[in-house]
């Protein structure tokens, strides 16, 4: 008799750890299914920032087949030879985006920084140093045409020296619309 009553309850018990584990296998998938892990660690977009891909634009017509609809900006920087390899070597200048609050102050676009997409040399002058011209390219998505003021900044490196910024201006006001901002550091 004592025999048959352990039996029981550990058949109960078997029972109930079976029960429990059925409700714990059953829930699993629902729970991934409620919330996928990319849904969790996606953040939302910020208001007061533009999406800044870092994809250049391939084609010559401005607008790669890899990017959604928009616009483009685009940074012409000016300098000498000189400046250039024996001043500030090219391959280290940092260029940056900022846009203006309400309140006139500057904020850098955390996305729209790096160095430039190409710098061509002119050597066609009598002083055998002639010019140069950094070029640097972002793209601007259709829901960001037309904000601003933004302005473009130029630095000798990250975090180092300012050399530069442009005058206030406004992105590109149509799909595949260019806004070139020139800044120069000429004589």
């Amino acid at each position: 008799m004592i025999r048959g009553r352990l039996k029981s309850k550990e058949c109960s018990l078997l029972a109930v750890v079976i029960v429990c584990l059925l409700l714990v296998s059953m829930s699993r998938p629902a729970m991934t299914w409620a919330a996928p892990s990319d849904f969790l660690s996606t953040p939302g977009p910020l208001a007061s920032l533009p999406p800044r891909p870092t994809s250049q634009p391939t084609s010559t017509s401005g607008r790669s087949s890899r990017l959604p609809a928009g616009g483009f900006v685009e940074l012409r920087f000016q300098t000498t030879a000189e400046r250039i390899w024996r001043v500030d070597h090219w391959r280290e200048l940092w260029t940056l985006v900022q846009w203006q609050d309400r309140l006139g102050d500057w904020h850098d676009v955390e996305g729209w920084q790096g160095t430039f997409d190409d710098f061509v040399h002119d050597s066609s002058s009598n002083d055998g140093g002639g010019m140069c011209e950094g070029k640097k390219t972002w793209w601007v998505a259709r829901a960001d045409l037309g904000t601003g003021p933004f302005r473009w900044v130029i630095y000798q490196m990250p975090g180092g020296k300012l050399l530069a910024s442009s005058k206030p201006f406004y992105l590109p006001n149509a799909i595949d619309e260019t806004v070139r901002v020139e800044v120069s550091l000429l004589p």
